[in-house]
């Protein structure tokens, strides 16, 4: 989005501005996570806050003060471990070298949930939630926009048999998570509930979610029209 121009910053900006509910905009910095190298959604943008700050990957992550943050497709690039349903118990997917290729294997896998159906497999975003605690228990406050692709968990642990696990290669989506290591993107739905829960756990009120356009028409019409 950003590579094609200003029109999504710009929204962005509106939105989370609108967001704050009376705030004054100028008082936050507006802290970009996960924003790729050599700029960030609001670069060349006309904005109301008092600064903005971006934090790339490594970058050490640091939050005080009055904050607009925001991230654009980062929980769902997190690392994710895969399980599947296996004789009645939950068994993580690992991966091992067979000569020359790389295969899966099960491994043993401490789970509390429910059964499933034989050979149903969950992709579970557990370091996404990690990541969300990181930023949440810091020292900040304010606003909290985050977007990404994600389900809840009653949908990710009952209707998506075969996993939300995707590989994508010169932008063609994929299956085979272990081709072509190194040079495909991974990525994986996160589990709105377990984000939820780690944020109210720190302190934030309820999260309202919203699909991306309902976002954008909602609380940046001014800006769209």
């Amino acid at each position: 989005a950003t590579s094609l121009g200003t029109v999504f910053g710009e929204l962005v900006a509106a939105a989370s501005a609108r967001l704050l509910g009376g705030r004054d905009p100028r008082a936050h910095t507006f802290v970009e996570i996960g924003a790729e190298p050599g700029g960030g959604v609001l670069e060349g943008v006309s904005h109301p806050f008092g600064a903005v700050r971006t934090c790339g990957a490594g970058d050490p992550l640091e939050l005080e003060g009055d904050c607009v943050v925001f991230s654009n497709e980062l929980f769902d690039a997190q690392p994710f471990t895969r399980t599947v349903f296996r004789q009645g118990r939950w068994r993580e997917i690992g991966v091992a070298i067979d000569q020359d290729r790389l295969v899966e294997i099960e491994l043993p896998f401490e789970s509390g949930d429910d059964d499933a159906a034989e050979g149903y497999r969950f992709d579970r975003p557990l370091a996404a939630v990690s990541l969300a605690a990181d930023i949440v228990k810091q020292p900040w406050r304010g606003l909290f926009v985050a977007f990404d692709y994600g389900k809840s968990l009653a949908d990710l642990t009952q209707h998506t048999p075969g996993g939300t696990a995707r590989a994508y290669f010169r932008h063609q989506m994929s299956d085979d998570l272990l081709a072509r290591p190194g040079e495909q993107d991974l990525t994986c739905h996160v589990c709105w509930d377990w984000l939820e829960t780690a944020l109210r756990r720190h302190g934030f009120g309820v999260p309202r979610l919203e699909f991306q356009e309902t976002f954008l028409v909602r609380h940046a019409l001014p800006a769209l029209e």
